[in-house]
């Protein structure tokens, strides 16, 4: 048994833009989506269910659940069915990172590293001397990403500071772009050194609070009691999906800001509301000021090797995505013609 190949039951669609809503009635667009999504579940069946979220023009237009969330006991998937997002789970970081950033007139995204955390030293010294906030989260380190460290049964958050100060690069520092999970890891002890309190509570605080995302959660608090979509993943041998342990996920959650954010088709669209708003939330309230919203979504690293792109090309799909730069915790690139 093995196959990462498929590694949560369900996607979370984020649809930034809905040309034909404008010129069809919602109840059309519902249909037809129904009519699409689920042809495509049945021709994806190692994908038992996914949860569809549309926003346009300051507006939820569509949130719905499609297919099962369990297949043992064929529960099925809503809009407020909760399922990990993965690394999207990095904009949740960087976003919380320039928030509590911002009540520091001393400190920004060019904060050391070495001036947050007490003692913390890089195996170079022009890391030490030189690493920020902003090479954190925009993968300019130059460190592998020694991913399977979060299956360590002994490895805690905790561990993150002083594991990466062992961590020797294989890129020269700020020349390149290598994706890495370890140090949004790292990224979420700054957070918790600079906020007073694990990352979890800061992002319930200063995120899920303000905007409204009340059903929102992380692999390593959720109760798995409730309306939570499970994962699989396949089996070589038969192809048939197989129930991953969640223990796992809890696990890689121990990463804070690389993948541990938990959420819903509901909740999700009043995330992208909030990036689509510049920084406002549904009652118009200035939860971050447009500038620091600017700096999230400013472009800043060169992506120089395709990761998700290669699943978004022709002729798996019927447009291709462009990746071009990494901002902080989020791609930028062209769709259709349009820059992201």
């Amino acid at each position: 048994m093995a196959g990462a190949n498929v590694l949560f039951t369900v996607i979370i669609i984020l649809i930034y833009n809905v040309y034909t809503v404008d010129s069809i009635s919602s109840a059309n667009l519902e249909a037809g989506l129904d009519e699409y999504i689920n042809a495509g579940l049945k021709c994806h069946t190692k994908n038992p269910g996914l949860a569809l979220a549309i926003v346009k023009d300051g507006k939820v237009i569509l949130t719905k659940g499609y297919g099962v969330r369990d297949l043992s006991t064929n529960s099925p998937v809503t809009d407020h069915t909760l399922f990990g997002i993965a690394s999207m789970s990095k904009a949740f970081c960087s976003t919380l990172l320039v928030k509590l950033l911002a009540k520091h007139s001393n400190m920004s995204i060019y904060s050391h590293i070495a001036n947050i955390l007490p003692n913390f030293k890089f195996t170079t010294h022009i890391r030490t001397d030189n690493g920020n906030i902003r090479d954190l989260l925009s993968h300019t380190m130059g460190f592998p990403p020694h991913n399977l460290m979060r299956l360590d049964p002994n490895f805690t958050r905790d561990d993150i500071a002083s594991r990466s100060q062992k961590v020797h690069s294989v890129h020269p520092f700020r020349e390149t772009y290598l994706y890495n999970n370890m140090m949004y890891g790292l990224a979420s002890v700054v957070a918790e050194r600079i906020g007073g309190k694990r990352w979890e509570d800061l992002i319930e605080e200063e995120l899920y609070t303000p905007l409204g995302m009340t059903s929102s959660s992380f692999m390593t608090r959720v109760d798995l009691t409730g309306n939570v979509a499970k994962g699989y993943a396949t089996d070589d041998a038969t192809g048939s999906p197989v129930p991953v342990n969640f223990a796992i996920n809890r696990r890689w959650g121990q990463m804070g800001g690389s993948t541990n954010i938990m959420s819903n088709a509901v909740d999700i669209s009043k995330w992208m509301l909030f990036h689509l708003s510049k920084g406002r939330n549904q009652a118009g309230q200035q939860i971050l000021s447009e500038n620091d919203m600017e700096t999230l979504h400013k472009r800043r690293n060169t992506i120089t090797a395709p990761t998700l792109e290669k699943y978004f090309s022709r002729p798996q799909v019927p447009v291709s995505s462009l990746e071009e730069n990494y901002a902080l915790g989020w791609k930028n690139g062209v769709y259709r013609g349009k820059s992201y």
